[in-house]
């Protein structure tokens, strides 16, 4: 049992080690944290960022614009 609570710990840790952390104001003005994996690319943000502002006001946008 030690030993499964111990791989969990670390795997945990090991995946927070490779993420990355967004900050991104949506469609309606509020600002939400994305965690993504490290190596993510552009068009994969893209749509994570399109599902999110979905989720939080209800609408795709019409476009979205990453800034590096």
């Amino acid at each position: 049992m030690k030993k499964k609570i111990l791989f969990c710990a670390l795997m945990g840790i090991s995946v927070m080690a490779f993420a990355k952390t967004w900050s991104v104001r949506t469609s309606c003005g509020k600002t939400v944290s994305l965690t993504t994996a490290d190596n993510v690319g552009i068009e994969d943000l893209k749509n994570y960022v399109r599902l999110t502002n979905y989720d939080v006001c209800g609408s795709y946008p019409s476009t979205v614009t990453i800034i590096l």
